[in-house]
């Protein structure tokens, strides 16, 4: 969240600046109101905890009473001073800074060097290939068990279709070939000449 931030400085009325933990003050402007002249300087400690003392602007009358600033004031004790006969109006905003510490984490990927790297992406995806191993029984068991189906029963043979036989042709009767040089003569004429052959018989038998 944002907060604004004003202050009037002055020479002999000096401006301190308290900046709230895990706060930043952005400085935007400076603007000239009474006077002719005025420098504004800022005195605050460094890094190394060392006090800095440098002038952040020069302003004159009728010829540059404002000026843009945008400097950021961290969470250490700031102070602000005039040289000059005029008075300077101070506007900027507060905001929350960055975390001052990095997480551990963040210092191991740093130094992680690019054969880490693969190794960490290999570890991956052996778990992956693991998982997907041991979920893929779970997945078929859950699957409804698709039943083959049923094939019709056979027809039961019926009592009449066991009893019946096909009766089994009578073995044709070889017949007796005829003699040589005698033409075959079927059944019928033989009769007939046997017949005729006892009817002479009995005629020239005597009385």
């Amino acid at each position: 969240m944002v907060h604004f931030f004003g202050g009037v400085v002055s020479e002999g009325k000096p401006l301190a600046v308290h900046v709230p933990e895990a706060m930043v003050l952005t400085l935007a402007t400076a603007t000239l109101t009474t006077g002719s002249t005025a420098t504004v300087f800022v005195e605050t400690t460094g890094v190394d905890n060392q006090l800095v003392k440098v002038a952040l602007c020069s302003l004159r009358a009728k010829t540059a009473d404002m000026t843009k600033l945008d400097i950021v004031f961290g969470a250490t004790k700031t102070k602000l001073t005039v040289v000059g006969d005029a008075t300077v109006h101070l506007a900027g905003y507060y905001q929350p800074g960055p975390p001052e510490e990095l997480p551990d984490h963040a210092d191991a990927i740093e130094r992680l060097t690019v054969d880490d790297l693969q190794e960490l992406i290999q570890k991956a995806a052996a778990r992956l290939a693991n998982n997907d191993a041991l979920e893929s029984p779970k997945a078929s068991k859950k699957r409804p068990r698709q039943e083959s189906p049923k094939s019709a029963p056979e027809p039961e043979p019926s009592d009449d279709e066991d009893d019946t036989e096909v009766p089994n042709k009578a073995p044709a009767i070889a017949q007796k070939p005829a003699a040589p040089g005698v033409p075959h003569e079927d059944g019928a004429k033989r009769k007939k000449k046997k017949k005729n052959k006892r009817n002479k018989h009995v005629l020239s038998t005597p009385n």
